[in-house]
């Protein structure tokens, strides 16, 4: 038999068995659905947003977006995808461990590898086709396109006065701030800044910031794996991939660093870099 999954929704609705036997869906007063119930299983309730944070992002003039609870992770032993449980959360040089049967979890993934987590090819052109790793949740999650970074960055509304670097606890990192952010924030354009305590953190996730956390990068370079050394090192760079390819080589990040840059830039799709993932506002 078939199984009827409704999505949570804020909306006014009614659920109606009729003498004929069957199930009946209403929404703002019209019928959107309608079932024979000997034909349905079960009917399950659930929050579409499960796992993002409060917080809503324009990320064009016509689409907002929210972020998820905390940075991709996954464990090829088991494959399992999970969120980081906090905000600050991540794994720092076991990335470096990287393998198809790695029993610990990994956070920095080759561009566009959402079907093969744990590839790691020098060959940046075995990176062509990008594989989305919101496909691997459902309801489905994505990744933000170049412009969409961009938009969040520079094109929505008061964009400049709603992001600061930010060092929470000992973790440096960055945070955005959502459209309608209830305080006026007091902006730091590089890490020489007074560290906030996670509890403060958690007050600002619950007004709908976004806290990216300076994870790194699993960087190759020809025969040579840089690793965590100068500036890829965690705590020293946070770059956070795009969808969006530059070329068949490299492809474009949200990249914010102990130099102090803060901006869209393309590097080698083979780096593993950290995940973001954002379920759109409907």
């Amino acid at each position: 038999m078939r199984k009827i999954i409704l999505i949570t929704m804020a909306a006014i609705f009614a659920v109606g068995v009729m003498a004929q036997q069957k199930m009946r869906v209403w929404k703002n007063h019209s019928l959107v659905y309608e079932e024979d119930v000997t034909q349905i299983d079960s009917i399950t309730f659930y929050d579409e947003y499960e796992g993002a944070l409060i917080g809503e992002f324009s990320v064009s003039a016509t689409k907002k977006v929210r972020f998820s609870k905390g940075n991709l992770q996954y464990q090829a032993s088991t494959n399992t995808w999970r969120f980081a449980e906090n905000q600050w959360d991540f794994v720092g040089e076991p990335n470096f461990n990287i393998s198809p049967n790695y029993d610990g979890w990994i956070d920095l993934f080759g561009w566009g590898t959402g079907n093969n987590p744990t590839k790691w090819e020098r060959n940046d052109s075995e990176y062509a086709q990008f594989t989305d790793w919101g496909d691997n949740f459902t309801p489905k999650w994505r990744t933000l396109s170049k412009a969409e970074w961009e938009y969040l960055l520079q094109g929505r509304e008061n964009a400049a006065n709603l992001y600061s670097y930010a060092i929470v606890e000992n973790t440096k990192g960055f945070i955005f701030f959502p459209d309608n952010y209830p305080e006026t924030v007091s902006v730091q354009y590089d890490w020489n800044c007074s560290p906030i305590t996670n509890a403060e953190l958690l007050i600002m996730q619950n007004k709908g910031a976004v806290f990216l956390p300076a994870a790194g990068v699993r960087s190759t370079d020809v025969n040579e794996v840089r690793g965590y050394s100068g500036d890829y090192k965690a705590e020293a760079c946070g770059d956070y991939w795009s969808s969006s390819p530059y070329n068949s080589v490299n492809a474009w990040m949200f990249v914010f660093s102990i130099n102090s840059i803060l901006n869209i830039r393309n590097y080698p799709k083979s780096d593993g870099r950290a995940v973001r993932l954002v379920r759109e506002v409907k």
